[in-house]
């Protein structure tokens, strides 16, 4: 599975560096541990466009579709600190 991440980081590197970044990290950590499924929806929202997927992503604006916001929400759960008590 190793060149899919490849692919994906030639599909998620160009653009907006703060994408880049956050796109980036998912993919590195949680990428693999995603269902078929989740794969694909990410997949579709690299389509998207960037400033879109920006706004998402800061919780500036919801995604309309409801398959965008599940990988949305996913990413964002993902991409969380943990909280340490």
């Amino acid at each position: 599975m190793l060149w899919k991440k490849i692919d994906l980081f030639g599909h998620v590197v160009g653009g907006m560096l703060e994408l880049d970044i956050l796109l980036s990290r998912f993919v590195e950590t949680h990428y693999e541990k995603l269902s078929d499924q989740d794969k694909l929806r990410f997949d579709v929202l690299l389509e998207c466009e960037d400033q879109d997927l920006y706004n998402w992503l800061v919780k500036k604006i919801p995604p309309e579709s409801s398959t965008s916001k599940r990988i949305i929400d996913v990413i964002l759960d993902a991409l969380q600190p943990n909280e340490v008590t």
